[in-house]
């Protein structure tokens, strides 16, 4: 029997595999995180070469540890 586990695998491999396919194609691919430690913003870090912070200049930061 199939579990949802395994779906969630083979969702994670096929999206893996495309976005590899991305950045072997594309000189430049940029990833946008969600605003707390999500399974996609663990992702976007694993991936990046470099990371780009972006805040509103009129507010005050929050601590955040990602």
């Amino acid at each position: 029997f199939l579990q949802s586990h395994d779906f969630t695998l083979q969702a994670d491999f096929r999206l893996m595999h495309w976005l590899n396919v991305q950045e072997d194609t594309y000189p430049l691919v940029i990833y946008e995180c969600d605003y707390t430690a999500t399974n996609w913003t663990r992702r976007c870090l694993r991936q990046a070469d470099a990371i780009l912070v972006v805040a509103m200049g009129n507010k005050k930061p929050h601590n955040q540890t990602l």
